[in-house]
C-alpha cells in the first residue's frame, strides 16, 4: 500500500512530465517554422589518386580524400529534386547522373583537372610563371557538410584544402543553398528584385571601405582589392539566423594575402531589396 509520501512523489513526477511536454510542444519559431533541422544527411567517404608525367620526365602524384554529407530525407520537402540538384551543383554532375553515380564521377573529374590544367599551361608556355615542374605531390582534402539547416533552407559548405609538396597552398570555401520545399537551388532571383543588384553592389563596396578604414574605391585598390571595379553579387553565399554572408574566393576580388573577403548584410538591411516571394521573408 502506497504511503502519502509515495503518492505525493508520483503526483509531482506526473505534473513535471506534463509541464515539460507542454514546453517542448511550444518550442517553435514565431513565424511557424520549427527550430529543428529540416534535412537529414548521410556521410560518404571517397579516396582516390592519380598521376601524370611532367615535361621534365618526373611523375606528379595527386591524392584526394573527400567526406561528403549527402541529403537522404527532408520531411515533406522534395527529396528527389533536392538530391538531383545536389548532384548537379555541389558535385558538378550532369543532370543524367544519380547522386551515387555523381559521387564516383566527382572524384574522377576532380583529379583529372590537374593534368588538364598542367597540359594547358605547358602549351601556353606558362611553366616558369606557375613553377609546375617543382611540384611533386598534390594532396587535396574535401569536406562537404551542412552549414545551415532551418527555415526550410539548407546550405552545404564545400571546403577544399590543397597542399603542394605537403605545404598548404590554398583553402577555398564554396556554398550551395537549396529550398527544401521545392528541392531547387537558390539563386538571386529567389531573393531580390532585378533592380536591387546594383544597390547591393554599392552596399558591398561601402561595407568593404568601412571595414578597411578607407573612404574610396581607389584606397581599397591600394589595400589589395585589385578587382573592386568588377565586384558582383555572386552566388557564393550562406544563410545564418541574422543575415546573409557573401564570400569571394582567393584572388577573385583581392590579393592572395587577404584570403577570402566576406561581406555580411543583416536580413533587416536586405528588406528593401526583396521581391514579393523572397525566401528571406522566412527569417523575419
Amino acid at each position: 500500500m502506497k504511503t502519502n509520501y509515495q503518492k505525493h512523489l508520483i503526483s509531482t513526477i506526473i505534473v513535471l512530465s506534463f509541464s515539460w511536454l507542454c514546453i517542448s510542444c511550444n518550442q517553435t519559431a514565431s513565424n511557424g517554422y520549427t527550430s529543428t533541422d529540416t534535412v537529414s544527411t548521410s556521410a560518404t567517404q571517397k579516396v582516390d589518386s592519380t598521376s601524370y608525367i611532367k615535361s621534365n620526365g618526373e611523375k606528379c602524384n595527386i591524392f584526394a580524400d573527400a567526406t561528403i554529407a549527402v541529403p537522404t530525407n527532408c520531411g515533406n520537402g522534395n527529396i528527389t529534386e533536392l538530391r538531383k540538384q545536389f548532384a548537379k551543383y555541389v558535385l558538378d554532375a550532369p543532370d543524367s547522373l544519380s547522386v551515387d553515380e555523381a559521387l564516383n564521377q566527382y572524384m574522377i573529374n576532380y583529379l583529372k583537372q590537374y593534368e588538364i590544367s598542367y597540359n594547358e599551361d605547358t602549351a601556353e608556355g606558362l611553366d616558369d610563371e606557375i613553377d609546375s615542374d617543382t611540384i611533386k605531390t598534390y594532396n587535396n582534402s574535401i569536406n562537404i557538410s551542412v552549414l545551415y539547416n532551418n527555415k526550410d533552407v539548407v546550405t552545404f559548405s564545400k571546403v577544399i584544402v590543397t597542399r603542394k609538396n605537403n605545404y598548404v597552398s590554398s583553402v577555398v570555401h564554396r556554398y550551395y543553398n537549396f529550398d527544401i520545399k521545392t528541392g531547387n537551388y537558390i539563386t538571386l532571383n529567389n531573393l531580390f528584385r532585378d533592380d536591387a543588384i546594383q544597390y547591393l553592389c554599392q552596399d558591398f563596396k561601402s561595407i568593404l571601405m568601412s571595414e578597411n578604414n578607407v573612404s574610396s574605391v581607389d584606397q581599397l585598390n591600394e589595400v589589395g582589392y585589385f578587382n573592386i571595379d568588377n565586384l558582383t553579387v555572386n552566388l557564393n553565399f550562406f544563410f545564418d539566423e541574422t543575415g546573409i554572408t557573401w564570400v569571394y574566393l582567393p584572388n577573385e576580388l583581392a590579393i592572395q594575402n587577404l584570403g577570402e573577403p566576406k561581406i555580411k548584410i543583416t536580413y533587416s538591411d536586405l528588406e528593401p531589396y526583396l521581391n514579393d516571394n523572397s525566401l528571406v521573408k522566412r527569417f523575419n
